[in-house]
């Protein structure tokens, strides 16, 4: 917003609006919180308080930088006026505690405080965690007990996470370890980007830089799994000469790493599997009511990975969701 009035100046030197005009981050801040948030605000409420207009929670906790730990909210319902569902942000706010009492509280809170009828609630989303989703004490158990034909549905994009995570265990760890060493050695030094540069352009390869995977998101690991194949052999040599001018643990750990004719193959078979689950990942990332969806993907996915080392003939067939997968 700092830019913009000078923008409008430059784009429009004749207007006297444009030269009248003069927002920066102080108003433009002013304006979303005090004006154009409680309108959009009262819209959403006024909605979802109308009789028959049924809607659903997702919701997720989070703990910001400073520590603060929050719980977002948004709402999914039917919006008569213009005929279609919508998911739409219902507030964020801070809670005291992290366990299933305290978010639970927050909760009901939230939505008792712009009096809104329990009586259209149907749907209850999140992640798998066990504050979340547990057995005995969590979020669902609670409001199960005071909503019971509420519908509880966990969320598909972390539990395909989950999967891919404990399935890539059973991986040897030097694969991980390569692809988060590799990534903190180049994202600590521009003069090490700028060196790598210059290997990849005597290889002639694209000039790419290498990505640090995410801590939490396991599955954004296939992006730096494709970026490391991509330039497997630049690196290689990069880490040669490196370990030859500044020896270093981390530098030669790496470097058997890649030097293990293992590590490739292990690094291939990452990016076919990886690319299964985002796929199925992003599908669900969608604005639309996909639920109708989960059922056919899941045997879809399923169907994919089995004929990856059971008969395709034999995959055809049968259930896939009866297949003892323990016992190919």
């Amino acid at each position: 917003m700092e830019v913009l009035s000078p923008l409008c100046l430059n784009l429009f030197p004749d207007s006297a609006i444009a030269a009248q005009m003069n927002s920066k981050r102080t108003k433009t801040t002013q304006l979303l919180k005090k004006a154009l948030a409680p309108s959009f605000e009262k819209e959403l409420t006024e909605n979802l308080k109308e009789p028959g207009c049924f809607f659903s929670i997702v919701m997720d906790e989070t703990t910001d930088r400073g520590s603060i730990k929050q719980c977002a909210f948004v709402v999914t319902y039917y919006e008569k006026q213009q005929g279609k569902f919508r998911s739409r942000f219902f507030d964020l706010v801070e809670t005291p505690g992290c366990t299933a009492n305290d978010l639970t509280k927050c909760l009901k809170n939230c939505f008792q405080r712009q009096n809104i009828p329990w009586s259209n609630f149907i749907g209850f989303s999140s992640d798998t965690t066990n504050v979340m989703f547990g057995q005995n004490q969590s979020v669902v158990a609670n409001l199960k007990k005071d909503f019971p034909l509420v519908a509880f549905i966990k969320c598909s994009c972390h539990m395909i996470h989950l999967v891919a995570s404990k399935a890539c265990l059973k991986l040897p760890r030097s694969v991980e370890d390569l692809l988060r060493n590799l990534g903190s050695h180049f994202s600590r030094s521009f003069q090490r980007q700028e060196k790598f540069k210059e290997f990849q352009e005597f290889f002639q390869v694209e000039i790419y830089k290498i990505l640090s995977p995410s801590t939490t998101c396991w599955l954004s690991l296939q992006a730096c799994v494709n970026r490391v194949l991509e330039l497997y052999v630049p690196l290689k040599m990069y880490l040669r000469e490196s370990l030859f001018q500044d020896p270093s643990k981390t530098v030669e750990e790496m470097l058997n790493t890649m030097d293990n004719v293992f590590t490739r193959a292990y690094l291939e078979f990452m990016s076919y599997a990886l690319s299964l689950f985002n796929d199925f990942n992003t599908l669900f990332q969608s604005d639309h009511s996909l639920l109708h969806s989960v059922k056919p993907e899941i045997e879809k996915l399923l169907r994919t990975v089995c004929s990856n080392y059971l008969e395709i003939s034999a995959v055809k067939k049968i259930n896939v969701l009866l297949i003892d997968h323990s016992n190919p």
